[in-house]
């Protein structure tokens, strides 16, 4: 969420924050019934998360931006948020749905593997890098770093992905 305002009436800076949501299924549920209600629609119950029933029918599809752009979403600013919400995603992908952090270091453990960085070596515990457990060496991040520059395929994304000291994004 983005929460923006003015420190007070007269003031001529507003403010801004961003403030993660800790439950983004329930948080967009509960968003979508309060829209419902605001435009005269009655919902009944209580928003919960559970299994989508059978019989249900498809309100709607939305379709994301590329993946190149939400990798650069999460790595100019150092979005930590953006980073689990990906790994998570990989997981679905690649595992079934629901994603999951578990899921997802699954995947990025089989990767790893690829690269010849065993599982032995690390110790990761969330995609956003924030938990102190997470544990990989100077040596395996360049590993994977040499990976992304020589692989065609990704290379000019990701580079593009990366923040520019100076210029835009943290370092």
């Amino acid at each position: 969420l983005l929460v923006q305002g003015k420190i007070s009436k007269k003031s001529r800076y507003g403010v801004s924050a961003y403030v993660n949501v800790n439950n983004p299924s329930l948080f967009t549920a509960t968003t979508f019934k309060d829209a419902l209600e605001q435009i005269g629609i009655a919902v009944e119950g209580e928003v919960s998360l559970g299994t989508l029933p059978k019989k249900s029918t498809r309100l709607g599809t939305y379709y994301s931006e590329p993946l190149s752009s939400i990798i650069s979403e999460a790595n100019k600013p150092s979005d930590n948020f953006v980073a689990e919400q990906l790994l998570k995603t990989v997981g679905a992908q690649q595992l079934g749905v629901p994603g999951s952090t578990e899921k997802g270091l699954k995947v990025l453990q089989a990767f790893l593997e690829e690269l010849g960085i065993p599982s032995s070596a690390y110790v990761l515990e969330n995609g956003s890098g924030l938990s102190r457990s997470n544990r990989i060496s100077p040596q395996h991040i360049v590993t994977l770093l040499t990976y992304m520059y020589e692989n065609f395929e990704v290379r000019y994304e990701y580079l593009a992905s990366l923040a520019i000291a100076g210029v835009d994004g943290t370092l």
